[in-house]
């Protein structure tokens, strides 16, 4: 066996022997939080959504707008790429 190919091995092992204590204590700080306890939404958003979603998100998207009436939601669908283009285009803007 080489030493840097042991050394590795040493580090990774080093490395996931502290994961399973710090995965059970991160599932324990979080929590789930009720929907019913978030402020509403109101003012304008603009939410890009790039294509490949399958329209999984368009139940979530209507419960959004149902829950929060004050909040001008604004959906830009197309691909990826496209709306990550634009999204630099109008910061630059």
């Amino acid at each position: 066996m080489q030493r840097r190919t042991f050394l590795q091995g040493l580090a990774a092992a080093g490395a996931l022997s502290g994961l399973p204590f710090s995965f059970a204590h991160a599932m324990t700080q979080t929590g789930s939080v009720s929907v019913e306890s978030l402020p509403k939404l109101e003012g304008d958003l603009t939410l890009y959504l790039g294509r490949g979603e399958g329209g999984l998100y368009e139940n979530v998207l209507k419960a959004i707008e149902k829950r929060n009436p004050k909040l001008n939601l604004k959906i830009r669908r197309g691909g990826s790429a496209a709306l990550a283009n634009t999204i630099v285009a109008e910061t630059k803007a």
